[in-house]
């Protein structure tokens, strides 16, 4: 799974959450470690995606 599908797929989680979750709320959802979701976080927001 590349870079870009897992962005989408921690900006899915967080769409669907419809409120402020945590990297580890995310990262139960959707079956990634909690670290690689707070990594994509971070370059979501370096993007201004977030």
């Amino acid at each position: 799974m590349g870079n870009n599908e897992k962005e989408q797929i921690v900006r899915d989680a967080m769409k669907k959450a419809g409120k402020p979750v945590r990297p580890g709320d995310i990262a139960k959802a959707t079956g990634m470690e909690s670290k690689e979701v707070s990594g994509i976080i971070s370059e979501l927001k370096k993007k201004a995606l977030l």
